[in-house]
């Protein structure tokens, strides 16, 4: 198998409900170890699928900020760790792929292109590398990074998992007109009126099952005072059917007699 799936970052669906507009940003990522070319790859993928009664998304175009980070370079992992001696990690390439959607006036796609964002960063930066450039997204449209930094031993990976060169997408935040009409401050009070609601909710049902508890409690202690006092009772008719079988002997004595 050329690539080996090393660590699976996480697949998953974040959802923005907001009022009037609902949207869905789907992430996934992983990290890649391709034996053969001693390298690793950190990969992500994120895609906007607007999913909007008024498809507010379809035509609008939503800034996305990508930020790579990559360590100084050449870095000696063989002078930290002396077993590997001679490993190190000279060179990332870093790369951005977008697949782009071309919308007619009724929100129909019509057409698609492909762009590429390519840096390659190698000893000749010292200082490592840090990037960050703003794409523009519509919806459907998908942006994958790759961040692939050669090991001379590839094995070094597993010493503590820490990656040399890393990329990660920001997306901001979706507003609805219905919150424009609200100040923070009337914001923050409906706020801490649900916390309130949902407080007094949770003391009713505290209070409940302190009750339930109490009466379990008083239920136990008059159980056992029930088998106490039965077993005071059987002790008591013991000796009295002793007392009864002693006069009953001593009766039919004196009547033989």
């Amino acid at each position: 198998m050329k690539y080996m799936m090393k660590t699976l970052m996480g697949i998953f669906i974040l959802t923005l409900l907001v009022v009037s507009v609902n949207a869905e940003l789907y992430i996934a990522g992983e990290v890649l170890v391709n034996n053969q070319t001693q390298t690793v790859t950190h990969r992500m993928t994120y895609k906007i699928i607007d999913t909007s009664a008024s498809g507010v998304g379809t035509g609008k175009y939503v800034p996305v900020g990508v930020y790579a980070n990559i360590q100084p370079l050449p870095y000696d992992i063989g002078f930290y760790y002396p077993q590997y001696a001679g490993a190190i990690v000279d060179w990332c390439n870093y790369t951005v792929d977008q697949d782009k959607n071309i919308y007619d006036s009724q929100g129909h796609i019509i057409n698609q292109s492909y762009e590429t964002y390519n840096i390659f960063y190698n000893g000749s930066l010292p200082s490592g590398g840090q990037d960050y450039h703003q794409f523009s997204l519509l919806a459907l449209d998908s942006l994958r990074t790759f961040v692939t930094c050669h090991y001379t031993d590839v094995r070094t990976l597993d010493i503590d998992g820490v990656l040399f060169g890393t990329a990660e997408a920001f997306f901001p935040a979706f507003e609805c007109k219905n919150c424009e009409s609200n100040s923070f401050q009337e914001l923050a009070r409906s706020n801490e009126n649900v916390q309130q609601s949902i407080s007094k909710e949770v003391s009713i049902y505290q209070t409940l099952q302190g009750l339930i508890k109490f009466n379990w409690n008083i239920w136990i202690i008059l159980s056992w005072i029930f088998k106490i006092g039965m077993i005071f009772v059987a002790f008591m008719l013991l000796i009295k059917g002793i007392f009864f079988t002693y006069h009953f002997i001593k009766e039919i004595q004196e009547h033989l007699r």
